[in-house]
């Protein structure tokens, strides 16, 4: 993401697209390539996982969405677009891949583990908050 084109292009599209339009960069072409992408990767893992629990089920992934975005959040990529690396956002998946495991070998109901990645989630997001209100940002 960093030593790359693309990947500059990206960080400077989710940071401020204007910006990066005004600096040359192709923005709806870089928007398309990160929707293509992704699309192509969610579909791979959906692939995985229904090949994993040998059924295909509408709901099978839903309480993946609160753990993605929690691990992002703690790995350090920002909401607003434009900070973040490949490394922390691994680091945050780690996370909360140890701490799903944990919850589960102690036999905390599924109902309690979503509130605690919640409650997670909500406390990354106000570190965050804080972290930019001291730095001077809005």
């Amino acid at each position: 993401m960093v030593r790359t084109r693309i990947g500059r292009y990206i960080y400077a599209v989710g940071g401020n697209a204007v910006a990066a339009r005004l600096s040359g960069v192709n923005v709806g072409r870089s928007i398309i390539l990160v929707f293509m992408t992704s699309g192509a990767l969610a579909s791979l893992s959906g692939i995985l996982l229904s090949a994993r629990v040998s059924t295909g089920d509408t709901n099978l992934g839903g309480n993946f969405v609160l753990q993605s975005i929690t691990a992002g959040v703690l790995g350090g990529i920002s909401l607003r677009g434009g900070e973040g690396s490949l490394i922390g956002a691994a680091l945050g998946a780690l996370f909360i891949a140890v701490l799903s495991n944990g919850m589960n070998l102690e036999n905390i109901s599924s109902y309690y583990q979503m509130i605690i990645l919640g409650v997670l989630l909500v406390l990354a997001v106000l570190a965050e908050q804080v972290r930019m209100m001291l730095s001077g940002r809005r």
